[in-house]
C-alpha cells in the first residue's frame, strides 16, 4: 500500500472521469474508508451556470491542479453571448428582488466559455444583471442603453457590444 499525502479541504485537483480530464475542490475528507484503507474525499464539480456537481474519489486518483487562469479572448466572449449566453443571463433577473445576481464569464472545464454567479470562478464582468431587460427573448428596447453598459463590463469593444446587440435583437 502507497502512503498518500491527505489532500486538504479546498485544495483545487484534477482527476479523470471515463476519459475527460476534470477540474474541482476538495470539499470533504472521508477518511480512509475505501478498498485497502484509501482516503476518500468529496469533490465539488463547478458546472456553471448550472448546479454544481458532486463526487466522491479516491485519493490515489487525485492530483493537486495546476493553477490555470484562462483568458477569454473578446471573439469568443462576443460568440457565446450572441449565441444564447446573453439571454439566459437577463433571465436570471426578471423578477428583480432585494438581491439583485451579479454575473462573471468563465471558462467551464471543456474550456468553453459560459457565465457564473460565482465571483470566485469569474474571469470577466461582475456587474448587476439588468432587471427587467428582456422582452420576447430580445432586448427591452427602453432598456437598451443599460444592457449595452452591462456588457461593456466584459471588456468588450464598441463594435463587439453593437454586434451582440444585433444579433439577440431589440424588441419594442
Amino acid at each position: 500500500m502507497v502512503t498518500q499525502k491527505p489532500f486538504s479541504i479546498g485544495d483545487n485537483v484534477c482527476f479523470t472521469l471515463g476519459t475527460t480530464p476534470i477540474r474541482g475542490v476538495v470539499i470533504e475528507d472521508r477518511g480512509p474508508i475505501g478498498t485497502n484503507r484509501v482516503r476518500i474525499y468529496r469533490v465539488l464539480i463547478p458546472n456553471d451556470p448550472y448546479d454544481d456537481e458532486f463526487i466522491e474519489m479516491p485519493g490515489d486518483e487525485l492530483v493537486i491542479a495546476q493553477d490555470q487562469v484562462a483568458s477569454i479572448p473578446e471573439s469568443s466572449a462576443v460568440e457565446y453571448l450572441k449565441h444564447g449566453g446573453l439571454l439566459q443571463i437577463l433571465k436570471a433577473n426578471l423578477s428583480g428582488g432585494k438581491t439583485q445576481p451579479r454575473v462573471w464569464l468563465t471558462r467551464d472545464r471543456l474550456g468553453n466559455v459560459v457565465h457564473t454567479f460565482i465571483a470566485e470562478r469569474g474571469s470577466l464582468g461582475g456587474a448587476t444583471v439588468p432587471f427587467a431587460a428582456l422582452h420576447n427573448n430580445r432586448v427591452f428596447a427602453p432598456k437598451r442603453d443599460e444592457v449595452l453598459a452591462f456588457l461593456a463590463t466584459f471588456n468588450l469593444s464598441n463594435e463587439g457590444v453593437e454586434s451582440i446587440i444585433d444579433a439577440v435583437g431589440i424588441a419594442p
